[in-house]
């Protein structure tokens, strides 16, 4: 069975996402904080638990050891690890934007996974089956996490807090940068090669531009506006090249959004 997009598979994920997640908001809803609290907490640390040590929960992964994507490598990765931290802080600001985030990536991960669509993915496959039931757990995981915060009100949006935003954001990819540098650095030995590792594995556009799907049109649009003294002989200064429109759109996002 090839998973596309409209495909059983990929209507059924869906379908998934939103029964569990209504069914989980009435099952608690009327719980204590208390309880609710112990819910999110456990989500998130199974979820932390099964990332960090997807070569003995994933049966497609036996024996492969810890590995790069065991990290905070790509944005669902970081969050699956932040989440439990930054609900465990006092920052309202802070939880309402790690819940906003972690809700959006879980959402659009499952509704658009163009990891298993390009090319279709045959399921029938022992790998690619189990594969895609780790990808289905995790983003369920991360989105009922971050979105009960919010419909449960443990986190409130408040409207004086949306110029933080986009700080928190560029932050967040930073942190990224810096987890894939030192990955490499330690797994390649050496600084250069570290340097080479997160430039090689350019998540969420960190390093610079991609002129692969989906990130072409983007790429463009953002080379074009890159302010020159954050790109050096044809090098982008690694998150600072696209931090300054990131920054007003998330701020102008989060201004009409709160």
């Amino acid at each position: 069975m090839k998973f596309n997009y409209g495909s059983f598979p990929h209507i059924a994920s869906i379908i998934g996402l939103i029964l569990i997640s209504i069914g989980v908001y009435f099952l608690f809803r009327n719980k204590s904080r208390k309880v609710q609290n112990i819910f999110l907490i456990s989500i998130m640390l199974l979820n932390v638990f099964q990332h960090i040590f997807k070569c003995i929960v994933w049966p497609h992964l036996y024996g492969t050891g810890f590995t790069f994507k065991s990290t905070a490598w790509n944005f669902c990765g970081f969050a699956i690890l932040a989440t439990p931290i930054i609900f465990a802080t006092k920052i309202n600001s802070l939880k309402t934007f790690m819940s906003i985030m972690g809700s959006i990536a879980g959402a659009i991960a499952i509704c658009a996974p163009y990891w298993f669509v390009n090319p279709g993915t045959d399921l029938t496959n022992f790998y690619t089956f189990w594969e895609f039931m780790r990808f289905f757990t995790i983003h369920v995981l991360l989105f009922v996490s971050s979105a009960m915060q919010l419909l449960w009100r443990h986190t409130r949006i408040r409207w004086q807090d949306f110029w933080k935003n986009g700080l928190y954001l560029l932050g967040f990819l930073s942190v990224i940068y810096l987890n894939n540098f030192i990955y490499g650095s330690i797994a390649n030995g050496g600084l250069n090669e570290g340097i080479l590792f997160a430039l090689t594995n350019n998540v969420v556009l960190i390093a610079g531009p991609m002129y692969s799907f989906p990130f072409a049109k983007i790429s463009d649009i953002l080379t074009k506006i890159c302010i020159p003294i954050f790109k050096v002989k044809n090098e982008f200064i690694r998150v600072l090249w696209y931090a300054v429109p990131l920054y007003f759109v998330i701020t102008l996002i989060s201004f009409g959004g709160y």
